[in-house]
């Protein structure tokens, strides 16, 4: 018997928690004081009494005289135990709700023999639950689940819903009608009487019953106008037996069943659609996989609508559905219930939660949930259940009644969650899991029938005792299975104790938590044992004194779990010694505590949090976290006269939670009003506050958020408008800085007033210049002061540099530049963007020298490229076309024949005169003041830019602006005309090589909210170039182009699919290849063909490869091109070696007269020379062909193969000697000009000599290869490195590989590769004494030669020393795996 004053106390909580908070030391128990007060063995403190032995006095185990504890303390009711709902339907079923209405009466305490079954004894009520106050006999849940179901229509009307829309959901009637007519088949004999069941049935599921067997069979839309005829049966569905397939399906079934095993979606609809185009139906088999597979691979939240419209083509092809069929209709419907009942969760919570706080929602998340609210999976489900239950053989599997049992949950349906057990417990060869008590608990816990889960839990009880439940496997290979199912028998005690709590029976819900902290079962407890609690217990306990409005005692409890010195325990761990709270249950109580107004209450729980977050594990959710910030700032905004200690504290929650979850938070529009972010209102609120230092960090936050979506950084797709959001932007940081400044009042320091500027460089906006003064002046004095300059950024030193040449103080440019190589700042660390308006401000001041003399003396690297003209505003707040600051000239004229003029070189394909004669046109009409129009000026600058015009480029650039100032007048026009010239500036920088400059034009264009052009986006792609990560350099720009709603033309989509070729992201190309043909309007050409052919093959993914050529070939606008051909040759010949494939290809290009280049000719001698067996004559004949004529095509890869073959492939080293010699005597090499042997063939010769490990020999031919003025590469010293390793002179590999030398971060190594024609080779000799800089196969082949000599310690610092040149993931994935390679690094301990 519990004390007496916990009786007393339990109706008084905040005596109690009063009573709680005081005696910190106490265990838990005292948390609703318990404990009484003669009880000092268990004040011991930290949660002794939890596992203290019992005693009469002390422990909650003391229950005097007696036992049983709250079970059968005084005022207390009995336990008579769980009726037996589910077996009492198994016979009432049979009579009709009149017959059971008058056998027995609602004063009845006796149970008719007739129903009474086994050896259940059925024992009378005592004093009722509050929530109903009645005397009730073992039949009285069923009684009152049908008496209510006389009076209440659980299922509502009878709406009619497209199958096939997006909800999936069914009529009742037509839900009835799913099942197929049976012409021929009569039901099963039954024991109890067809009509009177489905009576009984038909009427809870609020449904006539459907029409009578018919001899055809109809779809599901056509069923829906049948009239009713509720005397007839529905037809019984055949067993699974039936089901058979044809010998010639067995594929198909293991197609379907393969994909689905794989979650391949795209796969399972093809084939979907593939079996509704056949001829001849296919068996019921073969639908039943397509139907399984179908809702096996649909999303989370999908639709139900490609399934439902494969059962209607079932049935309209006159397919009769089975037992399996149901069964798969019957999982998908409550899936989907599920979907929908967790959508609703989640869409109303914050709904809920705006009109807690007095908040209008908006009206469209009530659209959307009203629209889920139509939908009716969950009578569809009922409806097919009660049809496959018309056959008494019927058994269904376990998880189709749990899931039946979790929609009536969700619907808080006890009468067909009684009918659905009903059916269960008829079965003789299952028994139920403690799953199966727990989720009727919760159908009668979301019904608020506090006395159904009584009886429920004490059936269960008895269940356990009796043995008739499904018990647990012993054996450590079921360990994992089995804790889950304990944990689902804790489960079924934690929904007592929730019934209890939430009707208001406080002390039976602790009385069994006493059990629970009692019990010496241990964690492996018996179903027959009382089991420990679990961190769900206490979850579930908080929950529910939170959901009753007992606020205070949820929070003291809490308290109590935040004392504990153990973490959080796992969910499925059990344990006497409780943990502290886990996430569960630290967003339960936050959110009671943000509804609920308790602003220092959740203060005080949110430094508790912020303190034990990293401790413990923790993360609130991001609504959560969102509810936390509306309800502080609604505090902060509905109470302007906080103290400064609450407005504080309040700042410092808001900070340590965006620092924690994220700066997404702020983007979150302000409760109610939803064009407000909070981003753009806290930090105002906090500068009114006088919190400006706080205020500007949630700016950056904020600034930092979006600037990354922006940039294409996030995952999330952006919404449509974002350009105009950008603009928004601005305008609050102008606002903001400008009210920033003025609250500080001159206190600001030069770190706070440079974080204000980097704000707006971090956002792509202009500085304002009341804020660059700021930072000047501060600069000014800082720089003279004793302590001198802080350390700064590089963005702060960029902000400074800004401010230097925008606005006239006592700091130079050249003061701030100075000041920045004394802090060992590099000026080639700030952006282009801004060395080169530096340099064009510089140019202004004086002169071209200067500015270039001035630049190279701080950045010796800096080339003067194409950069902005001098303006006097460079630093242009508004969003108008930025100009010349001049004087509108009076005297230009823009002449439209002069236009058609000029205009005759283009379109290039079929240019009339050269684009440099279009030039020397222009400057003969620009000497009469006369101009072409802008957009003619814009080509022409395109079209010089290809061929490196770059000074006249430049003087059109300058011509243009002239022009645009004429149009002031027209500012739409001008602003059209001003985007024509800065998008071509892109596209001529841009193809002539000089990409920095061109980005210059494309931040422009960006910073005056617009957007660069599909063509000039592909450009800068196919300028990405000499960087160790141009894919995803290239991808960058992609997705910007996509987010700033650019739409991807052919030649976007080429160079960007090329990209990702070189790069071996195969997957990413045909992702973008395939969607480049769902395009409207646009397919792929022969060089996206040949790109994503490329793909495949540097991936080994020869099949793929085969079929997009096959799939190229075949297309009408095919126009054969080299490429593809030389790709799949070289396929066929490296990655998969086959000669007659390779030639296949060669001949298919012969076929199709293309010329074949050097290359083709290169990958023919090694489909001859490295196959075997090698066929020397017929490389014989490919190298006389390509060495004779009067302009032979022979290049150093030529002669590379030929050594290769000879002195790799055939073992003939003095052979490949020989070769070697003859090549600067041949007569081809004198015809073709060429420089030979050059660096290739040394790489081929030096790999045969470091293969056969001639390293006597290697040194002659280095030193050969220096005197004639041949530059060493990367590839050479490579096998330098491999040929001294393998002779064992590992220092000599040491010293090759350092004396290479590492290219600036992120910068490609430069002069490895060699060009791929003559004339490039000539153009591009590189000095024989110029720096060798590594390749990561540098890295590779050392690292492998050290492990190969066990020096593991110096592989890995050499892994170290890679890691930090940052190379892309899968380079170094590649480096770093040479470590799990056992044939080369034989770990510690292995010989």
């Amino acid at each position: 018997m519990l004390p007496k004053v916990a009786n007393h106390l339990l109706h008084h909580t905040a005596r109690a928690i009063s009573v709680a908070q005081n005696q910190t030391g106490h265990t838990i128990r005292n948390v609703l004081q318990l404990q009484s007060s003669s009880t000092p063995s268990t004040a011991s403190g930290n949660f002794g009494g939890w596992n203290g032995t019992s005693s009469s006095h002390s422990n909650w185990n003391g229950r005097g005289a007696g036992s049983g504890g709250a079970k059968s303390h005084p005022g207390g009711r009995s336990y008579a135990g769980y009726t037996g709902a589910g077996r009492a339907v198994t016979q009432a079923e049979s009579m009709s709700v009149n017959d059971l209405d008058q056998t027995l009466g609602d004063d009845s305490d006796d149970v008719p023999p007739a129903l009474r079954r086994g050896a259940l004894a059925l024992k009378s009520h005592g004093a009722a639950l509050p929530s109903r106050a009645r005397s009730r006999t073992g039949l009285a849940v069923i009684r009152t689940a049908q008496s209510q179901a006389k009076s209440a229509r659980p299922f509502g009307g009878q709406t009619v819903v497209d199958p096939c829309s997006g909800s999936g959901a069914l009529s009742t009637q037509a839900t009835a009608l799913l099942l197929h007519r049976l012409s021929a088949r009569d039901v099963p004999a039954r024991s109890q009487s067809t009509v009177s069941t489905l009576q009984t049935v038909s009427d809870y599921l609020d449904v006539e019953s459907p029409p009578a067997s018919s001899p055809t069979r109809q779809p599901l839309d056509a069923l829906y106008s049948r009239p009713h005829s509720p005397d007839t049966s529905l037809p019984t569905p055949p067993t699974e037996a039936a089901e058979e397939s044809l010998d010639n399906e067995v594929a198909d079934h293991n197609d379907f069943s393969f994909a689905a095993g794989r979650k391949d979606r795209g796969t399972v609809e093809e084939l979907v659609a593939k079996l509704r185009s056949r001829s001849a139906p296919p068996s019921v088999r073969l639908y039943n996989s397509a139907l399984l597979a179908l809702h096996t691979v649909r999303v989370p939240n999908g639709s139900l609508g490609p399934l439902l419209e494969l059962y209607n083509d079932m049935l309209a092809r006159s397919v009769a559905p089975n037992f399996r069929t149901y069964v798969i209709l019957i999982q998908a419907f409550t899936d989907r219930d599920r979907d929908v009942h967790e959508m609703l969760r989640r869409l109303e919570r914050p709904i809920r939660w705006q009109t807690t706080l007095g908040v209008t929602p908006d009206v469209g998340e009530h659209t959307h949930t009203s629209g889920l609210r139509a939908e009716n999976n969950f009578r569809s489900a009922m409806m097919l259940f009660q049809t496959v239950c018309a056959d008494h053989r019927t058994k269904l599997p376990l998880r189709v009644y749990h899931n039946l049992l979790q929609s009536c949950a969700n619907h808080a349906n006890t009468e067909a969650a009684v009918h659905v057990f009903a059916h269960f417990e008829r079965r003789k060869d299952v028994l139920p899991s403690p799953r199966t008590f727990e989720l009727l608990m919760s159908v009668y816990n979301a019904a608020g029938d506090w006395e159904g889960v009584k009886d429920v839990f004490e059936e269960f009880r008895k269940a356990c005792k009796s043995g008739m439940i499904f018990a647990f496997v012993e054996g450590e290979a079921d360990a994992s299975a089995n804790r889950v199912m304990r944990s689902y028998h804790i489960d079924v005690w934690n929904s007592m104790i929730e019934a209890y709590v939430r009707s208001g029976q406080h002390t039976a819900a602790l009385g069994l938590l006493e059990q629970m902290l009692d019990t010496k079962a241990g964690d492996a407890f018996n179903v027959s044992d009382v089991p420990p609690p679990s961190i769900d217990t206490f979850s579930r306990l908080i929950t529910s004194f939170c959901q009753s409005g007992e606020v205070s005692t949820a929070l003291a409890w809490f308290n109590r779990l935040l004392l504990q010195v153990v973490g959080p325990r796992k969910p499925l761990d059990a344990s006497t010694s409780p943990g502290r709270p886990d996430n569960t249950i630290w967003t339960t109580i936050i959110e009671a505590l943000c509804l609920n107004g308790r602003v220092d209450d959740l203060l005080t729980v949110m430094t508790s949090f912020e303190r034990l977050a990293d401790q413990d594990g923790l993360l609130l959710p991001n609504d959560e976290a969102q509810l936390v910030l509306q309800t502080l700032f609604r505090h902060l905004t509905l109470h302007p006269d906080l103290e400064e200690a609450k407005v504080a504290s309040i700042t410092d929650t808001v900070l340590a939670l965006v620092a924690r979850t994220g700066p997404h938070l702020l983007s979150h529009p302000v409760y109610g009003e939803g064009h407000r972010e909070l981003g753009m209102e806290l930090p105002h609120l906090l500068l009114s506050k006088g919190k400006a230092k706080e205020a500007c960090r949630l700016v950056r936050y904020y600034v930092v958020r979006e600037t990354r979506v922006r940039n294409g950084l996030s995952a999330q797709e952006l919404p449509a408008g974002f350009v105009s959001k950008a603009r928004v932007l601005h305008e609050f940081l102008q606002g903001f800085a400008q009210r920033y400044i003025e609250e500080a009042d001159g206190k600001l320091s030069l770190p706070e007033t440079l974080d204000l500027g980097c704000l707006f460089l971090r956002s792509h906006a202009n500085v304002p210049v009341d804020v660059l003064a700021c930072c000047q002046m501060h600069y000014a004095a800082v720089r003279s002061s004793p302590s001198g300059l802080p350390t700064l950024s590089s963005q702060e030193w960029a902000v400074l540099v800004l401010s230097a040449f925008t606005v006239d103080g006592v700091a130079t440019i050249e003061d701030v530049l100075a000041d920045m190589a004394r802090a060992d700042v590099k000026l080639s660390n700030l952006s282009m963007h801004l060395r080169v308006q530096l340099y064009s401000r510089l140019r202004a001041q004086r002169n071209s020298s200067y500015a270039l003399e001035l630049m190279r003396r701080y950045d010796p690297a800096f080339t003067p490229t194409l950069d902005l003209p001098p303006q006097d505003d460079v630093n242009k707040q508004d969003g108008d076309v930025a100009l010349q600051g001049r004087d509108v000239p009076s005297h230009i004229m823009v002449d439209q024949a002069h236009s058609a003029f000029v205009s005759e070189f283009w379109p290039m394909s079929a240019a009339r005169i050269p684009a440099t004669e279009a030039y020397k046109r222009f400057e003969a009409g620009r000497a009469r003041n006369k101009y072409p129009r802008l957009d003619v000026m814009a080509r022409l600058i395109i079209a010089l830019g290809r061929q490196r015009e770059f000074e006249k480029v430049r003087n059109l650039y300058d011509s243009a602006q002239l022009v645009l100032q004429t149009m002031e007048g027209e500012k739409e026009r001008q602003s059209y005309a001003w985007f024509l010239v800065e998008d071509g500036m892109i596209l001529a920088l841009a193809h002539g090589g000089e990409a920095n400059a061109a980005h210059v034009h494309r931040l422009r264009i960006i910073d005056h909210g617009g957007a660069p052009s599909a063509d000039a986006y592909g450009a800068l792609i196919h300028a990405v170039k000499d960087t160790t990560d141009d894919a995803s350099n290239a991808i960058a720009l992609f997705r910007e182009a996509r987010q700033l709603n650019v739409v991807p033309n052919t030649f976007m989509y080429n160079t960007t699919i090329s990209k990702l070729a070189r790069a071996r992201k195969a997957d990413d190309a045909l992702a973008l290849f395939k969607e480049m043909k769902t395009m409207n309007g646009m397919g792929p050409s022969s060089v996206t063909y040949g790109a994503v052919i490329a793909a495949c093959c540097r991936v080994g993914d020869v099949a793929s490869a085969e079929n997009l050529f096959a799939e190229m070939a075949s297309c009408s606008s095919f126009k054969p091109r080299v490429p593809p051909y030389n790709t799949m040759m070289q396929v066929y010949t490296t990655i998969r070696p086959d000669r007659a494939r390779a030639l296949h290809y060669f001949d298919a290009l012969t076929a199709a007269r293309i010329q074949p280049t050097a290359h083709t000719y290169k990958l023919l001698l090694d489909a001859y020379g490295t196959i075997e067996p090698v066929d020397a004559a017929a490389m014989g004949r490919i190298f006389d062909k390509i060495t004779t004529g009067r302009k032979p095509i022979v290049q150093g890869t030529h002669w590379a193969s030929l050594i290769h073959s000879v002195g790799y492939v055939q073992g003939d080293v003095d052979g490949a000697l020989a070769l070697f010699d003859t090549i600067a005597s041949h007569p081809s090499t004198r015809m073709s000009g060429a420089q030979l042997p050059d660096a290739v063939v040394f790489e081929s010769l030096i790999a045969v000599l470091a293969t056969h490990r001639r390293v006597d020999l290697i040194p002659i031919y280095v030193s050969k290869m220096k005197d004639l003025g041949i530059h060493m590469t990367a590839y050479i010293a490579n096998f330098l490195i491999k040929a001294y390793a393998s002779a064992g002179d590992i220092e000599r590999s040491r010293e090759i590989f350092e004396g290479l030398a590492d290219p600036p971060e992120g910068v490609a190594a430069p002069h490895n590769h060699a060009p791929h024609d003559a004339q490039a080779s000539e153009s591009a000799q590189v000095p024989v004494d110029a720096l060798v800089y590594r390749e990561p196969s540098t890295w590779e082949a050392m690292v492998r030669a050290e492990l190969a000599h066990r020096h593991r310690e110096r592989a890995v610092a050499l892994l170290d020393r890679a890691q930090a040149r940052k190379f892309p993931p899968a380079v170094w994935n590649r480096i770093n795996g040479i470590l799990l390679d056992d044939s080369v690094s034989p770990w510690a301990g292995s010989e």
